[in-house]
């Protein structure tokens, strides 16, 4: 595939002709945040919309295009958060431009990492793999998606600066979660989605709520 500014890109192509076949295939792969899904609506009867969630659930940084015929189906697809909607009708026009978007995202996501120092020396951290990072007995613990914890040297603050990432949030003195991870959240409390509950400080509450619906683009 040949970008706009004369770039190559190699891609592969599989069909999946039910779910199971799809979870079968995205358990194998190492990372499921560099795949791109194209998912047919139309063909998604209302209670198979619980196929959706799981993408949300268990994949959260897979980036997920809905195709559809009938222009109704948009609205009950918008709690899915898909990364965008191509119109069946205009297929051969709207794809193309689609998937250069989502080859950007893709890119993105890739040069957004960080070289930390820790026990295990200089780590390589990729931010979507960040769930949040916190002070632990003065220490600094960055959790990752990866059921893993590492305990890196300097200050949460100085951490969150070499960061520079948008989709950190801080919710306390203490501790900043990527918004990316959350599940739902409360007045106090954000609910990460592995099941982790973290404190929101009361003097925080308003910002942490006004990020989080504007990522979630109820802004």
């Amino acid at each position: 595939m040949e970008t706009a500014d004369g770039r190559q890109k190699e891609i592969w192509i599989d069909f999946y002709p039910n779910e199971e076949r799809l979870f079968d295939s995205l358990k194998e792969r190492e990372d499921s945040s560099l795949c791109i899904l194209l998912l047919n609506i139309d063909m998604l009867k209302r209670e198979n919309y619980d196929m959706a969630k799981i993408f949300n659930m268990q994949y959260p940084g897979m980036i997920v295009l809905f195709v559809f015929g009938r222009e109704e189906l948009v609205f009950q697809a918008f709690e899915y958060k898909p990364f965008w909607f191509v119109r069946r009708e205009k297929v051969e026009d709207e794809l193309y431009h689609v998937m250069e978007r989502a080859f950007e995202e893709l890119e993105r996501r890739m040069e957004k990492q960080t070289v930390v120092k820790c026990s295990e020396g200089r780590v390589h951290i990729a931010h979507k793999d960040i769930l949040y990072l916190e002070i632990v007995h003065r220490k600094v613990s960055v959790y990752l998606v990866q059921e893993r914890a590492l305990e890196v040297r300097g200050t949460r603050k100085g951490l969150l600066e070499k960061l520079n990432d948008e989709k950190m949030i801080q919710i306390n003195s203490g501790c900043a979660v990527n918004v990316e991870w959350i599940e739902s959240y409360t007045k106090d409390t954000v609910v990460m989605k592995n099941g982790k509950r973290l404190p929101v400080s009361r003097d925080r509450a308003k910002t942490v709520k006004l990020q989080i619906r504007e990522d979630w683009g109820e802004g």
